[in-house]
């Protein structure tokens, strides 16, 4: 994401609901935003900064980038509190970021003591998607997600414990999928199913007993302060029927939750 005084911007994913939801945010905060990929449109907007993450598809032109601005790339698999403190730093907001990182651990630690007064303390949280015809994908416990199950008292299942592969995810055969049965079993949607079924309509996965549910991929998969607010309201529906499983519409609520005056 590049960005200037005109507070211009690139932000380049699947319009999962969570993209959706950021796209809306952005504009509406008088964002503008530019195709994926094309650094003359970035050069363009003249950003004083650009910021991004490895290998989304438009690396290539991470050498035209440092002739435009400043670039810093942030880790593949990024700790929260870390990138929070990174981008307030570089962006002259740390007190700011600061205190979006405090609110966050407030709704961690409210949603924590829910769970562990509840039938769920030390549950295991599966969590797969479709990745194509035929295909699976199983996420161990490095993404945004897993330090937050991790902060809730929730465990992974055996095989989701480590962190995957470099983007903490593993390809997963459909004759294997029965091995990732758990108390909770969360489906990530959206693109990075590419449109195939999800693996709750797999008779090889069994749900018998287990609290289900269908999450966007792009919330879920991400690290940032909204897709960690988006996590904890989702799993607060799931589990207890709190509100219920954000879509693109939530966004801008949510992102009030963690930004709003102490």
């Amino acid at each position: 994401m590049s960005r200037s005084r005109g507070r211009y911007s690139k932000y380049g994913y699947a319009t999962d609901p969570f993209v959706s939801a950021a796209y809306t945010i952005l504009t509406k905060a008088g964002v503008k935003l530019v195709e994926t990929g094309k650094a003359e449109l970035i050069a363009a907007a003249a950003p004083e900064l650009v910021v991004g993450l490895p290998n989304t598809g438009s690396d290539t032109i991470v050498p035209q980038l440092r002739e435009i601005a400043p670039v810093v790339i942030l880790p593949g698999l990024p700790v929260l509190e870390d990138t929070l403190d990174t981008l307030g730093a570089i962006t002259g907001h740390r007190a700011e970021a600061a205190a979006v990182a405090r609110r966050l651990t407030t709704a961690r630690t409210d949603l924590a003591r829910h769970v562990k007064a509840s039938e769920f303390a030390g549950a295991a949280v599966s969590a797969l998607s479709a990745c194509g015809e035929d295909a699976f994908c199983v996420y161990g416990n490095a993404r945004g997600f897993g330090p937050i199950l991790t902060d809730l008292g929730l465990r992974r299942p055996p095989q989701q414990a480590l962190k995957g592969n470099e983007w903490g995810y593993e390809n997963l055969s459909p004759e294997n999928l029965g091995e990732h049965k758990a108390e909770i079993i969360v489906a990530f949607a959206g693109s990075v199913s590419f449109g195939a079924p999800s693996p709750f309509k797999n008779p090889l996965l069994d749900t018998s007993g287990s609290r289900t549910g269908e999450v966007d991929f792009s919330a879920w998969f991400g690290v940032g302060p909204l897709n960690q607010v988006w996590v904890l309201n989702d799993l607060d529906a799931l589990l207890f029927g709190e509100g219920r499983i954000a879509d693109a519409s939530a966004g801008p609520a949510l992102r009030a939750r963690i930004t709003a005056a102490s």
